[in-house]
């Protein structure tokens, strides 16, 4: 069931970012969908998952987390950051696997459980930018909008 919601969580925020979102949230989408292939095209058996680190689910989280680095040093805006962050404590989380004494639950649910915040951003932060909604945002929540509420846009005046 957690799998069927998240797949259909991942699917929305990514067709919203390519359809609506900006330059950061299409190529993050893109990312995310070549990593989510990436992972389910791994040949596993059942207990492989559980019991020891899969190297090659390691192998597609690093490469992700160092593509979304590369759309931070092309970015101008803060939040692909905070997913590249979420990334990154993904591929750390993998580090658990290799401790001799933790449960192996604790190891697969260290590494999934940081897919989930990383979608959500994406879907929020595309909606947050979409014309439509930053307008209504703009008059019930300025400081959401990008817009601070007392501050005025001044024009640069020529030296």
């Amino acid at each position: 069931m957690r799998m069927t919601i998240f797949a259909i969580l991942l699917v929305t925020s990514v067709l919203s970012a390519l359809l609506i979102g900006d330059r950061n949230a299409r190529r993050i989408g893109v990312i995310l969908t070549l990593a989510a292939l990436a992972t389910w095209l791994i040949p596993f058996t059942g207990s492989e998952r559980v019991v020891h680190i899969s190297w090659k689910l390691v192998t597609v989280d690093v490469v992700t987390w160092l593509a979304l680095l590369g759309v931070v040093a092309c970015s101008e805006a803060r939040w692909p950051s905070w997913i590249a962050a979420l990334q990154g404590v993904t591929v750390l989380s993998h580090l658990a696997g290799l401790m001799p004494g933790i449960a192996p639950w604790v190891y697969v649910r260290g590494t999934v459980s940081w897919s989930w915040p990383i979608v959500i951003l994406l879907q929020f932060v595309t909606l947050r930018d979409w014309p439509p909604v930053r307008k209504r945002l703009a008059r019930w929540w300025p400081r959401l909008s990008g817009r601070s509420p007392g501050i005025k846009a001044s024009k640069s005046q020529p030296n």
